[in-house]
């Protein structure tokens, strides 16, 4: 018999629900409140996010301790 060791590294909303690649969230962050796509994590472990809108083109990476609250959000953009 050969044991297996597995981690398993989900990222959460402050209300318990798990976030994929691709998911829309709302956070706060440093005092800032920030919409984004969630795109996975960075070899250091920072959380990394696309921006909506005309920000699209930005890409951002959040350490998680810089993150007081997170949220899995539905944008409509109008206009």
């Amino acid at each position: 018999m050969q044991a297996e060791k597995k981690v398993i590294i989900e990222v959460k909303t402050t209300d318990g629900k798990i976030v994929n690649d691709g998911d829309t969230v709302y956070l706060v962050a440093n005092g800032y409140t920030i919409a984004g796509t969630f795109n996975g994590i960075s070899k250091k472990g920072a959380w990394i996010f696309k921006g909506i809108g005309k920000f699209e083109d930005v890409t951002f990476n959040i350490m998680p301790k810089s993150i007081s609250e997170m949220y899995l959000a539905e944008v409509n953009i109008c206009g």
